[in-house]
């Protein structure tokens, strides 16, 4: 099962808020609650089972089904008793939850933003951005689109949620995986594995520096997981390398290959980008070290002694 989409249906829906309500509960008694055919219960249930909502356990021959004690499980069945007046399986199945994901971790201005940064069409999401919008769920200022106060649970359950299935998409991937930065259904991972690009996973940040002339010894690997855009370039791997957590061991391979690269780098795209994931301030530290030869030296960065060690040994002159 690919691990991408934040999708629940109407009967995953309906048989959550019966969960909710009920506690521990069986196939035959959620078939006659939510008036979902018995064929279909099961594989609704094995669904919300992948999903990290529910536990299915066997009591003789009859199926006991409970609520998980994950955190977007709980979220849910809190956000269920709290507004037990509002039918959820009309206003969050399909691509809804993939909207209010976008919009719940970004501050998005406009629909197109919206389609850019969810795997929803752009009629779609401003479909879905207008049925929100006359529940309340949604309300759009000035600085875009978010989701309201009053549904704040609502927006918490979506966030972990998320973060469920990014991280079994990440163990999917790689079992000793650390999930390092997060934005919706985008996220940095750093792990063992050997792995080049593989699906929605791309090499990024030092594990690529090798490619444009920094060849490191490394025990660990980075990689982007997008399921809309694949990693290409050096600017973005240097971005990426500043959304990780910043130790002397990170930077120093950023300000070697920026400088081994400096002439060829697209400043305009990288200052762009930069602005986009909120790394702007980190690109302009580095133009100031290099300007200052080091007396500008921010946390983090080495001396510039120490640099211009490092850089003797790839034959750079600084």
């Amino acid at each position: 099962m690919k691990m991408t989409k934040l999708i629940m249906t109407e009967s995953e829906i309906k048989c959550m808020s019966t969960i909710s309500t009920e506690g521990v509960t069986t196939t035959i008694y959620l078939a006659d609650k939510t008036k979902i055919l018995a064929p279909m219960i099961g594989k609704t249930l094995a669904s919300l089972e992948e999903k990290g909502f529910v536990n299915i356990s066997r009591s003789g021959k009859t199926k006991k089904i409970a609520l998980s004690d994950s955190k977007h499980a709980l979220l849910f069945r809190d956000m269920s008793l709290e507004f037990k007046h509002i039918k959820f399986e009309k206003y969050l199945s399909g691509s809804v939850l993939e909207v209010l994901s976008a919009i719940g971790f970004l501050k998005l201005a406009t629909i197109k933003e919206i389609h850019q940064n969810c795997n929803v069409s752009e009629p779609s999401a401003a479909r879905t951005i207008s049925k929100l919008r006359k529940l309340g769920v949604v309300q759009k200022r000035e600085e875009g689109y978010s989701i309201s106060q009053r549904f704040e649970r609502l927006k918490d359950f979506v966030i972990e949620f998320r973060h469920y299935m990014n991280t079994k998409s990440a163990k999917n991937f790689s079992k000793d995986y650390v999930i390092l930065w997060e934005q919706n259904d985008v996220f940095i991972i750093e792990s063992s594995t050997k792995k080049g690009d593989e699906g929605n996973f791309h090499l990024t940040g030092p594990s690529v520096f090798g490619k444009f002339g920094i060849k490191l010894f490394m025990t660990s690997s980075y990689h982007y997981h997008s399921p809309r855009e694949k990693q290409r370039g050096l600017e973005k791997s240097i971005i990426h390398t500043f959304l990780i957590p910043l130790s002397q061991r990170v930077v120093l391979p950023v300000l070697l290959v920026w400088k081994k690269n400096e002439k060829k780098m697209n400043k305009k795209y990288l200052y762009n980008t930069a602005e986009k994931y909120g790394t702007k301030n980190r690109i302009d530290e580095v133009y100031k070290y290099f300007e200052t030869k080091g007396a500008y030296k921010p946390e983090y960065f080495p001396t510039w002694k120490e640099f211009a060690s490092k850089a003797k040994e790839y034959g750079l002159r600084v």
